[in-house]
């Protein structure tokens, strides 16, 4: 998914790069991987990239095919791509790239307008075709990707957003008094093609708009659901619609899974999103990521449902995640959502999807959604009043808006309101098309094809794409849509709504979830606009840029404001928010006036951008761009053994990479920095980077050529700020000695200087000094060439010989180099190009492995050996940073990390900083228990004796007990809520098998909560809960265990699988069942008692949600043990509150059960600090 925009004259006249470059920069967060732009005479496109699939520059766009003569910029995904190049292929089609962008530039080739019916997925895109000077703009069946327009006498833009027009500038920012009707109206809604902007109008779903070169257009909608009935579709049962609706949902979710990056799922515990998660469970996807959000409750409401996401969680073993939003951080994020929309939209859950697609975006860049199944299955409660309605129309408006003609036109100002009612009219047309008979299916339809489309649709890629995040719908997969306009409305509205998908549903998710109360209101804060809510709308709605604007009667905002608890809407929305959210929107535009007046000369209304993308920063300017910033280390030491461990990516100041070409036909060598290579190096050993040598006259080896060609000119910066590229090329050699030298070369008469930030002379590239002119300062572009060339065969000035000797005198370079463009061994165009430019191959000097733009960077050579996931995700990291790695031995975990001169050997997160003493302590139960209580925390009783006496009497105490080995691990052995002294005795012999000494604990109630302590700090904080079966009527209780072990063992890579020992059947007996036993369909059974992950319990991030005690305690444990990476365990009765009772303390925790926190990251950090940047330890201190 990215962000598009373009420009066509059709006077002829050149279109504007600079008014596309500001749209593609205004959509940056949509498109973080990449930018490009071309401009084709009187026609031009732009792109911002997020990388999904096809991750190499071969699928950059604008994508241009000079031989079929057509360019696209392209939004969205085509999930059948892959099928339709294979047909393609077969009618002769030849493909550069392996994306899906090509691929609907190919169709297009070759079937026109008809191909988009082929397309499976969302999409918007623009294609321009050179030889007949056409323009098509097309759009997906249901909207999904948005397209929006602006004409202005001669000249059409089109963008990905609206802000992104008003960028570009030159735009009527006058209110659309129709699209002011259908906002006050219709919760929002703003029907295609109108938006609040008279001159900004959007593109309808389903929609190919033809534009011809004199600027006339014609428009085709090429997809409209039927939802007429056949005899044969009423002749079906239930039973048949549910199989149907089960078959078609399930390829729905696995075509969605097309992607060449992981993809998650946002759980919000609701019947949608928990299919969604089964459904993917039922596909073998292993490792799911899933994601909830919640917030603080308000007047008594709940703010979060994560009972039901964790139930699924649970049920399917996924990596799930909760986000747990603090009203203050709510309040403080709503300006930048509001800001990241592209039409004002009044759902309260654009605060929650703005702030969850925030965290998710961290971790992954696509996910599955809920969205649109009340609409397609009908859910809504204004459906069931359309049955058998004399006045469809009439009912439909009654139940779903928020206000008559009459009293809109006691709210809006006279000179803002209709002179219809708009909003009625548009249903009472709707409805009168044919296709639909019911009315039922008549509003369905409607909402499907118009409220869908504008409200939950539009939220969802407003809100995920503010931060660079694809969110796939497969309810609104086509095929699936048309499936369900043929299924009678008694099947869809039985059950309270969506009855055909909860009797699918039934056979895959646990009936809890189908079956849970309604009522669930999404951020309860914002229902009743109350304290610093009330006062931020009353701001918004009374400052100077409102009272001028004048949308609203100064009489009916006194009436909200007087009472706002009283306005709600049929909704459950409120009134005062609603026009709030107008006027805020309205405002974070920059729009003052609403006028055509309210623009600026360049950027229209100057959109104000959220935090993330302002105040403007270089670095920040790096992420807008899209540009590559990697480079090498500053310290180089080259040898026989191989040159491999410390060339890694510098978190902190860089350059950009650009493609594009400019010829150097001059230039003198200012200085440079060299090292030579001597003797044969290994296939795939990396250069460590350039040392800082003493200043000396530069001498080239014989035979060194120097390249005349950089990649680049000057980027051009905003407030007149320019950066300049430095590059390392690949070179390449045959085998034997070279040199590798970088050349910083300057053109020839740009001398001039410019001024700093405060006033200062400013070097318009880099301050450098060359010390052989006694300090005189030379300002100009540095730019940075290769020159390579066989070593002498003996010594020539300025050379020393033998491993590591540099290899001629140089002048001393400034700080590290970059590494901005490196080439691939398979990449023969480039490499034929480099060789014609008279560079070298050098088989042994590799710059690092393949990888996309702004992923990680990773570099030396790839670790072969197999290490569990535990030592992985250490391993990754270091490697990321540059750090060596030797692995000692993959099965038990072991390896040596090496970096500045000192080496770490770790057995996993085990490592020699963590003392002997300290694993000792923690390997006795009974003595971690003493250490901690000494330190103040608290601790439950514990008993170790053999005398029977005073066993029972520790039973009589306190009730139920643990019993476990005094050493121990990964939840061997443990038995816990032993109520008889039976019990108790068969626990200690099990126990005594590892342990000859056994401990006996009061037994504590409530959750097993880890906490990981890395360097005296806790980094991550998660759950862990016992292993639960549902039951299916037809299974055994035994084959139900089997199976959910598998995936366990499945989700995490085999650490994680239910044991059939004697602890499980005692759980499972004390519940009244046996193993053999068919368990009733839907019903849970909890088969362990002990929730550790290696014996099938699962794992549930809470880190933002932990009571400051209980992270207190746990820092006190571990500098008690002094141990500076540790797993501390503690049973709490919610993470929340600050009971608690210390378990025990792990010497080796898994940190890869805690992703995505940081785990890994901060032990690294601990290891070796100086691998972080010197601005990044600093603030770590603080």
């Amino acid at each position: 998914m990215c962000g598009i925009c373009g420009e066509i004259n059709f006077n002829g006249a050149m279109a504007s790069a600079a008014a596309i470059e500001r749209m593609a920069d205004c959509m940056a967060p949509r498109g973080p991987n990449g930018a490009g732009i071309v401009i084709r005479g009187n026609a031009g496109f732009g792109h911002r990239r997020l990388k999904i699939i096809d991750l190499t520059e071969k699928a950059a766009q604008p994508f241009v095919d000079t031989a079929l003569g057509l360019t696209i910029a392209f939004n969205g995904c085509i999930y059948n791509y892959q099928e339709l190049r294979a047909e393609l292929t077969a009618l002769g089609h030849t493909f550069a790239s392996h994306g899906d962008t090509e691929v609907i530039l190919k169709a297009w080739s070759q079937w026109g307008p008809d191909a988009v019916e082929k397309l499976q997925g969302m999409f918007a895109f623009a294609i321009h075709d050179r030889d007949s000077g056409r323009l098509a703009l097309v759009r997906d069946r249901f909207g999904i990707k948005p397209l929006y327009l602006s004409q202005s006498g001669r000249r059409l833009r089109f963008a990905s957003t609206l802000p992104a027009l008003l960028k570009a500038g030159d735009v009527d920012t006058s209110i659309d008094p129709i699209a002011l009707h259908h906002y006050m109206s219709w919760h929002a809604v703003v029907p295609a093609p109108h938006t609040i902007l008279k001159g900004v109008r959007k593109l309808p779903a389903a929609t190919i708009r033809i534009f011809q070169p004199d600027g006339s257009s014609s428009d085709t909608t090429y997809w409209r659901p039927d939802f007429s009935k056949s005899q044969a579709d009423l002749s079906l049962s239930a039973e048949d619609w549910r199989d149907r609706v089960l078959d078609a949902l399930r390829l729905a979710v696995k075509r969605r899974m097309v992607a060449d990056v992981p993809v998650g799922v946002l759980l919000s515990g609701g019947v949608d999103s928990s299919l969604i998660v089964g459904l993917l469970a039922e596909e073998g996807q292993s490792g799911l990521t899933t994601f909830s959000i919640g917030f603080e409750e308000a007047n008594g409401e709940k703010g979060d449902e994560f009972q039901y996401s964790d139930l699924i969680a649970d049920h399917y073993g996924t990596r799930h995640n909760k986000i747990f939003i603090p009203s203050a951080e709510m309040m403080e994020n709503l300006p930048s959502a509001i800001a990241a929309m592209s039409e004002p939209m009044v759902s309260y859950d654009n605060i929650g999807f703005y702030l969850l697609s925030r965290e998710v975006s961290k971790h992954i860049k696509v996910v599955q959604s809920g969205q649109g199944a009340d609409e397609v299955f009908g859910g809504y409660h204004w459906y069931p009043p359309l049955i058998n309605s004399n006045d469809p129309v009439g009912d439909y408006a009654d139940a779903f808006f928020d206000r008559t003609h009459a009293q809109l036109s006691r709210h809006v100002a006279p000179e803002y309101l209709a002179d219809h009612d708009a909003s009625r009219a548009f249903v009472e047309a709707h409805f009168n098309r044919p296709g639909a008979d019911d009315p039922v299916d008549k509003a369905l339809r409607l909402d499907t094809n118009v409220m869908l489309v504008d409200d939950p649709v539009k939220r969802v890629d407003n809100m995920t794409m503010a931060w660079g995040l694809e969110a796939r719908v497969p309810f609104l997969d086509h095929e699936l849509v048309e499936l369900a306009g043929r299924i009678p409305a008694e099947h869809k509205l039985a059950q309270g709504g969506k009855g055909v998908l909860k009797e699918a549903a039934r056979l895959v998710v646990p009936a809890a979830v189908i079956d849970r109360p309604k009522g669930y209101f999404p951020v309860p804060a914002l229902k009743y606009i109350q304290g610093v809510y009330l006062d931020m709308v009353r701001d918004a709605l009374t400052n100077d840029a409102a009272r001028s604007r004048g949308l609203f009667r100064q009489e009916y905002l006194q009436t909200l404001f007087d009472a706002p608890t009283e306005h709600i809407t049929k909704l459950r929305g409120s009134e005062l928010w609603q026009v709030a959210q107008l006027e805020m929107w309205l405002q974070a535009q920059g729009s003052e006036h609403g006028g055509e007046d309210a623009q600026a000369a360049e950027g229209g209304l100057r959109p104000s951008a959220p935090p993330h993308a302002r105040p403007w920063t270089e670095a920040a300017d790096r992420r807008r761009r899209g540009l590559r910033q990697v480079r090498i280390h500053d310290r180089l030491r080259l040898g026989t053994a191989g040159l491999r461990r410390d060339l890694h990516q510098a978190r902190g100041s860089g350059r950009h990479l650009a493609r594009g070409a400019s010829r150097l036909p001059r230039h003198r060598v200012l200085r440079a920095r060299s090292a030579c290579i001597a003797g044969r190096c290994p296939p795939g050993a990396v250069s460590r980077s350039l040392a800082h040598l003493p200043a000396r006259p530069l001498h080239l080896p014989p035979g060194a050529q120097e390249s005349e060609r950089v990649f680049r000119p000057p980027v051009e910066h905003p407030r007149g700020r320019r950066g300049h590229q430095r590059h390392l090329f690949d070179t390449r050699h045959g085998a034997g000695s070279s040199g590798i030298l970088l050349v910083q070369a300057q053109r020839p008469g740009n001398h001039g200087a410019g001024r700093g930030r405060r006033g200062e002379r400013r070097n318009p590239g880099h301050r450098y000094r060359d010390r052989s002119q006694a300090g005189h300062r030379r300002p100009g572009v540095r730019l940075l060439l290769v020159v390579s060339g066989r070593q002498p065969a003996g010594p020539s000035p300025g050379h020393r010989r033998g491993p590591g000797a540099p290899a001629g005198g140089t002048v001393s370079g400034a700080r590290a180099a970059n590494l901005d463009l490196s080439v691939m061994h398979d990449n023969e165009q480039a490499i034929a190009l480099y060789e014609k430019l008279g560079f070298h191959r050098v088989p042994f000097f590799t710059v690092k492995r393949k990888n996309p733009i702004n992923e990680e960077f990773f570099a030396g050579p790839a670790t072969d050996a197999k290490l569990n996931p535990y030592g992985a995700i250490i391993v990754n990291e270091a490697r990321r940073r540059g750090i060596h790695v030797e692995v000692t031995d993959a099965e038990g975990g072991f390896f040596r990390l090496t970096y500045g001169g000192r080496s770490v050997h770790c057995r996993e997160s085990l490592s020699e900083f963590t003392t002997g003493i300290a694993v000792s302590i923690c390997d006795d139960k009974a003595v971690t228990r003493r250490v901690v209580a000494a330190a103040g925390v608290h601790v439950p009783e514990q008993l170790e004796t053999d005398d029977e006496t005073a066993i029972e009497a520790f039973l009589e105490k306190y009730g139920s007990v643990v019993v476990k080995p005094a050493r121990g691990e990964q939840g061997r052995g443990v038995f816990v809520h032993l109520t008889t002294m039976g019990e108790i005795t068969a626990a200690i012999d099990a126990a005594r098998q590892l342990c000859d000494r056994v401990l006996i604990e009061e037994f504590v109630t409530g959750e097993d909560l880890r906490l990981i302590v890395i360097d005296y700090r806790v980094v991550a904080a998660a759950v862990r809960r016992p292993p639960r079966i549902t039951g299916d009527g037809e299974t055994s209780i035994r084959e139900l265990i089997a199976k959910q072990s598998r995936r366990r063992s499945a989700a995490t890579g085999g650490e994680s699988a239910i044991p059939l020992d004697e602890e499980t059947r005692r759980c499972v007996a004390d519940a009244g069942h046996t193993l053999d036993e068919v368990l009733p369909a839907r019903t849970e059974l909890t088969v362990r008692r002990s929730a550790n992950l290696h014996t099938g319990g699962t794992i549930h991030d809470v880190t933002g949600e932990v009571h400051p005690v209980l992270v207190e305690a746990a820092v006190a444990a571990a500098k008690a043990i002094e141990i500076p990476v540790t797993g501390i365990d503690l049973m709490v009765k919610s993470p929340r509150v600050p009971d608690y009772r210390f378990i025990e303390a792990n010497e080796r925790p898994g940190l890869a059960n805690h992703e995505p926190q940081p785990t890994a990251e901060r032990f690294i950090d601990l290891l070796f600090p100086l691998s972080l940047p010197q601005a990044a330890r600093e603030a770590r201190r603080k």
